[in-house]
């Protein structure tokens, strides 16, 4: 019982050590969406937004868009972002639930 215990535990680790990762991806991503953001406020900002010049004005409705599409995925990652915190901790609540079933285990067959 002890072997199978240790198989749970060190199958359970390696999942939420690549959980973790993932989270840490995912914090990197979101960190390079919000930068990419605030450098087309800024490019915006550069450019008059009651310019004649349709080159402009065509580069501007190009930068908005960006923007705007650009925090839809952050706001949509950032709902998602309690869930995926969450599940380190499920799966340590799984590794106690079954160590817990496995010592009652070995304390009946002893």
């Amino acid at each position: 019982m002890t072997q199978v215990f240790v198989g749970v535990f060190e199958t359970l680790s390696s999942e939420r050590s690549q959980i973790v990762r993932g989270i840490k991806r995912f914090y990197r991503r979101q960190d390079a969406l919000a930068k990419r953001m605030e450098e087309g406020w800024k490019l915006l900002g550069e450019i008059d937004p009651d310019t004649a010049d349709p080159a402009l004005a065509e580069q501007r409705a190009a930068i908005q868009q960006q923007i705007d599409w650009d925090s839809r995925v952050f706001d949509d990652r950032q709902r998602l972002l309690p869930v995926v915190c969450e599940q380190p901790r499920v799966i340590e609540q799984r590794v106690f639930a079954l160590s817990r079933a496995i010592q009652e285990q070995l304390a009946v067959t002893q």
